[in-house]
């Protein structure tokens, strides 16, 4: 029952004590989250099974990460609140999801993944440009993020040259979409991708190339955000258009931000941990109820 309120329902342990209360039941605080740790040390053993089957040989996995404050001692004994991050991997083909805790160190996710040999999709982040120089490890760059700073040139800063960027990526969406709907083997999807698909990220990349050199002669002006998202697009291309030769991954990496979701809620909730291992917790006990779900 506190587990379900506690990430499920994001509750936080003082609004679950006062539950308890109004059903008779005396429980401070601090027992509750005692629960909770001591049921996620029970979890440890099912969580390397768990990462077992995540990074199984060939698969596609998607990763994420976001920040919680966290209370931490610091080396002259004081206590003071920091960033740390929860990484967030989801394999769909065995139906897993992982919550690891940590910095958001490259170290972090590299010790985790070790040698991968699979698909990886994630955004543009630093820390993930280490997997692209793996042998036997495809990495691919999500086109939301892509697509996302586009909306925000066109809708927060009015730059209207940022819609026909989107009108582009939406026929993207539209390939991937009639492959879900279809249900092509990958093989199809392959095969729409490459006739379909293509034709469309090379026109994109020549707008992209030629209103680039347009700004830089000055010879236009474009919102900050436009430029950024050029940038962005231009950067990562080889990333970005690496999903067109691997049937099995989609085209952006939402399924693993929708995994991301139940954590931020909770984080909403209840503001950070007071300590590094509520992290821990929290993270064993997600990584089990995200992949009940899947």
């Amino acid at each position: 029952d506190i587990v379900v309120n506690r990430f499920q329902y994001a509750l936080s342990s003082g609004r679950e004590m006062y539950r308890m209360f109004n059903e008779k039941m005396s429980m401070c605080r601090q027992s509750i989250l005692n629960w909770l740790a001591w049921g996620g040390e029970m979890l440890e053993g099912g969580k390397r099974y768990i990462k077992r089957k995540l990074l199984q040989l060939g698969s596609t996995i998607y990763c994420d990460e976001t920040w919680v404050w966290t209370k931490i001692r610091m080396a002259d004994g004081t206590f003071k609140y920091v960033k740390r991050y929860m990484w967030v991997i989801v394999n769909l083909t065995t139906k897993v999801c992982y919550y690891l805790f940590g910095r958001r160190k490259r170290q972090v996710i590299e010790d985790f993944l070790d040698k991968f040999q699979g698909t990886l999709m994630t955004d543009a982040y630093n820390a993930y440009a280490y997997f692209s120089k793996l042998d036997g490890c495809t990495h691919v760059c999500c086109w939301a993020h892509v697509r996302r700073i586009f909306w925000t040139a066109q809708k927060d800063y009015k730059d209207e040259m940022a819609q026909e960027f989107i009108d582009l990526i939406g026929i993207l969406y539209k390939v991937e979409l009639e492959s879900i709907l279809l249900h092509r083997t990958e093989d199809e999807v392959l095969t729409a991708r490459k006739t379909e698909s293509i034709p469309i990220l090379n026109e994109l990349d020549q707008r992209a190339m030629s209103l680039l050199a347009k700004i830089k002669s000055k010879e236009v002006k474009v919102s900050s955000k436009l430029e950024h998202a050029l940038n962005y697009m231009h950067n990562n291309w080889t990333e970005l258009i690496a999903y067109i030769d691997v049937g099995s991954v989609l085209i952006d990496n939402n399924c693993c931000e929708r995994a991301v979701r139940p954590f931020t809620n909770l984080r909403k909730s209840f503001g950070g941990f007071s300590s590094e291992k509520g992290g821990e917790v929290a993270a064993a006990w997600l990584t089990f109820i995200e992949t009940c779900k899947l």
